[in-house]
């Protein structure tokens, strides 16, 4: 089975850079962890960013051969079956029904998308607040897909015991978080002093993914799970996770460096579009934390000047984690 995912298209330059109006976000009031819009500019930027992480794994998963054998319809075994834990737009669950039209997937969201293209017949979504557990998922899934999630979890720890109750032996775990604090040219982190604005190691970008780290933190502990995902697979043990393995990225914000190939010019050109999204994504959440909208507009103008232009140089690290449930798996 080819692993292509259709990516989105690149608009031409003029279109990349949208004006500095920060217009209003339909927020989902129902979690009151989660501070980014559920409404269609973040569902597109969530479909972009999909395509970015598509660029990075060259393809729609990790640790391939494990996924195509759990998803392998076998006689006398139920249909395979697919979860994708706060699909967001669902992108990413339309394209794995896509690939595996003999599975069921399954995209499970506070808020249920509306995609524009026609769902696969293969794939559903369903409306479910993770943070109430997967008890009715228990023994269904051969893959679980859970990409950035944390924020609007309030224990990912106990999560990912539902998860494993959730997945049936064999079955595979994958997981995906970026990560807010920025890294400068030489991958070490890129700490502003906003005092210190206008000097040259001073960037607005980076001032503003630190200051909504900040808003996300005061919502709530989950903002801090992701890097810890691989010690906790660990500390679960081999009796319920048979392998598992993390894998960090580091992906440049735009095509600054040199002698990139085609196919890293455009996950770079992907990533920089994606942070311009979130700048102003990000701006509602910003003002709700306190900031003045005025400075956070000003802010934003800058912070899109300095990724269009090439004007500060810096990657934002990717940790990839997946796991395998134990064949013989107790569920006790």
């Amino acid at each position: 089975m080819a692993e292509v995912a259709t990516l989105p298209t690149l608009p031409a330059a003029s279109e990349r850079v949208v004006s500095g109006q920060l217009p209003g976000h339909n927020l989902d009031t129902r979690d009151q962890q989660y501070i980014l819009p559920a409404d269609a500019p973040e569902h597109r930027r969530l479909d972009l960013q999909q395509g970015l992480l598509t660029c990075v794994r060259n393809g729609l998963f990790l640790h391939k051969d494990g996924v195509h054998r759990a998803l392998t319809p076998k006689p006398g075994n139920p249909k395979p079956v697919v979860l994708d834990l706060g699909c967001g737009s669902g992108f990413w669950t339309m394209e794995m029904a896509k690939q595996f039209p003999d599975v069921d997937v399954i995209g499970i969201d506070l808020v249920v998308p509306t995609p524009t293209s026609p769902i696969p017949p293969n794939c559903r979504f369903e409306q479910h607040d993770l943070n109430n557990g997967l008890s009715n998922y228990q023994s269904t899934a051969n893959v679980i897909h859970a990409s950035c999630i944390g924020q609007g979890i309030r224990d990912y720890r106990q999560l990912m015991d539902e998860i494993w109750k959730a997945l049936r032996p064999g079955g595979v775990y994958l997981t995906v978080a970026g990560d807010m604090q920025m890294l400068d040219h030489n991958k070490e982190p890129w700490i502003v002093i906003e005092e210190r604005e206008g000097e040259a190691d001073f960037s607005y970008h980076v001032l503003i993914m630190t200051k909504f780290w900040d808003a996300m933190k005061a919502k709530g502990p989950g903002v801090h799970s992701f890097p810890k995902v691989p010690g906790w697979l660990e500390e679960m043990g081999p009796e319920m996770w048979e392998a598992s393995a993390p894998e960090h990225v580091y992906v440049p914000i735009g095509p600054w460096q040199e002698n990139m190939t085609e196919h890293d010019k455009q996950t770079a050109e992907l990533m920089r579009q994606d942070m311009i999204k979130l700048q102003k994504v990000s701006a509602p959440a910003l003002q709700a934390y306190g900031i003045p909208e005025e400075t956070v507009k000003t802010w934003v103008d800058a912070a899109r000047d300095e990724l269009v232009n090439l004007r500060k140089h810096m990657f934002c690290h990717w940790l990839f984690t997946w796991a395998v449930k134990h064949q013989s798996a107790s569920e006790s």
